[in-house]
């Protein structure tokens, strides 16, 4: 993340990182190599939890650096997670997922499966961006055609 960015961090593992980003009102999962299974499981569970504390508008995958999704996170996400009701709602609350392409071949092909799953859940299309600098661009302008810079109080933030 740039230096100017500011960013809590909510969930961190050595393989993942959720940050809340609250001058776009976004969240962002940060995969960072091979995360197991249960740390996969850890932070998305956590995404529930959070969205009632901090109820973010934008979710974004940052794929730049993801090699695997373990097998049984796949069958997880596709049989029980979008099925829990409070998944439903951060469905239903946000306004947009963004996906940070993954630079690898092997890292993309990984993540189409939970794309899909996403997309038909959702009832969303999912904006696919290619580079942070890029993602930072989208960003700002979304929020400045919005005209609306959320400040959330920190002590919403965990």
């Amino acid at each position: 993340m740039p230096e100017w960015l500011a960013y809590e961090v909510h969930y961190q593992s050595d393989q993942l990182e959720v940050l809340i980003l609250p001058k776009f009102n976004a969240l962002m999962l940060n995969h960072l190599g091979e995360a197991s299974e249960e740390e996969y499981k850890s932070a998305v569970l956590s995404l529930l939890t959070l969205q009632r504390d901090y109820p973010w508008k934008i979710s974004i995958s940052n794929e730049l650096h993801l090699r695997q999704v373990p097998f049984g996170v796949k069958v997880w996400m596709g049989t029980r997670f979008l099925f829990m009701p409070s998944t439903k709602e951060l469905f239903r609350r946000n306004e947009e997922f963004i996906i940070l392409s993954a630079n690898s071949k092997s890292g993309n092909l990984v993540s189409k499966a939970v794309h899909t799953l996403i997309s038909q859940f959702s009832g969303k299309q999912l904006t696919e961006i290619y580079s942070m600098d890029e993602l930072l661009t989208y960003l700002d302008g979304r929020l400045s055609d919005s005209k609306e810079q959320v400040d959330t109080p920190r002590e919403n933030l965990k």
